[in-house]
């Protein structure tokens, strides 16, 4: 856990909100903390203490059991944090590792609060991603593979477009000119000219590589958005729970298969580079079980680019704390390591096709 920082204040809202609407007493909350990977959203992990009163009614946990408290600040219309939660409810009668929901005294999967929604969830088991674990990388394509053929026909009904994302048209046609404006702008005068070089060449590698028409030829579907090893958890080789739902999205398969190369093949979370080995072993767990066509293939480090294209125009979900100025150097880290990663993925990716 982290401190509380930025959301500090939210720590009495969770006591309050479990009081008054979960029915879990204010003495019987040992602590409250921030999880590490609050970015866009606060979680916090609640300790709950004594044992449980059968005579009370009561539910809860043992001593020492774990909760988990999501705040929804990135996702704040209703519609689609209903679809959300219609959606971890599926994913959960198919037997994916997702967690548990405690309803509210009403009988409800989230609390709204100031225009904010909540819910509890059980505590899930497991470790973080460990950078240097091939059969985390295997069994994390394998669970995306199964994860997109479930989403590809499992008619959640209520699907709402996240907010925050341009598409990818319309950043293929007007990317390069967006960049060069931003250049212009004071805040970004501290760029290098290797960084603005960097971000115009990969924009020009997207648009050569997928081509808006062959963009829009590609199967799509819902997809999960926010593949990574932060939205997943292990014992050993075996995942044992997935989260967060907040940019399931209408979008080819392959931007996952993207987000992947990248999230689960770089050194660390620190280090960009792509390591060839680690990105190679994730899609060809993934192409066992879902095969790509060509097309798909070759769509893979197009979409990544995209994936990680500075956001300079929806500029609401940068992560709190952060700036254009920040989130534009990392772009420029991440688009220099697809560029020089670039030839030997494309390699692997077209054997993979080619199976």
């Amino acid at each position: 856990m982290v401190s509380l920082g930025a959301f500090a204040s939210g720590e009495p809202a969770v006591r309050e909100l479990l009081a008054s609407s979960y029915g879990l007493a204010p003495d019987r909350v040992v602590s409250v903390g921030l999880l590490e990977a609050s970015v866009m959203n606060p979680n916090y992990v609640v300790v709950v203490a004594g044992e449980v009163d059968p005579a009370a009614g009561e539910d809860w946990c043992l001593a020492g059991r774990r909760l988990v408290v999501r705040c929804f600040r990135r996702n704040r219309d209703r519609a689609r944090v209903d679809f959300q939660m219609h959606l971890h409810e599926a994913l959960r009668a198919a037997g994916f590792p997702v967690a548990s929901v405690r309803p509210n005294v009403l009988g409800h999967r989230l609390t709204w609060r100031g225009g904010l929604a909540w819910a509890v969830y059980d505590w899930v088991d497991g470790e973080a991603y460990d950078f240097s674990r091939l059969d985390q990388v295997r069994a994390s394509a394998a669970l995306l593979a199964e994860v997109h053929g479930f989403l590809q026909g499992c008619g959640v009904p209520g699907y709402v477009e996240p907010p925050g994302f341009i598409p990818y048209a319309a950043w293929a046609a007007a990317g390069g000119r967006l960049l060069t404006e931003a250049f212009a702008e004071d805040w970004a005068a501290p760029l290098t000219p290797a960084e603005r070089v960097t971000l115009l060449e990969a924009q020009r590698y997207m648009v050569a590589r997928l081509p808006a028409r062959a963009y829009a030829a590609l199967p799509r579907q819902l997809v999960w958005g926010d593949f990574h090893g932060r939205n997943l958890k292990y014992d050993g080789p075996v995942v044992t729970g997935m989260f967060d739902l907040d940019v399931v999205r209408w979008e080819s398969p392959m931007y996952d298969l993207a987000t992947g190369i990248y999230m689960f093949g770089r050194k660390s979370r620190l280090e960009p580079e792509i390591r060839l080995e680690f990105a190679a072993e994730l899609v060809r767990a993934y192409a066992e079980r879902r095969p790509l066509t060509r097309a798909e293939a070759a769509a893979v480090l197009p979409l990544l680019v995209h994936r990680y294209a500075p956001d300079i125009i929806e500029t609401d979900y940068i992560p709190p704390g952060s700036n254009l100025l920040r989130e534009m150097r990392r772009s420029a880290g991440i688009m220099g390591a697809v560029l020089r990663a670039a030839g030997p993925l494309e390699s692997v990716l077209g054997e993979v096709a080619a199976a």
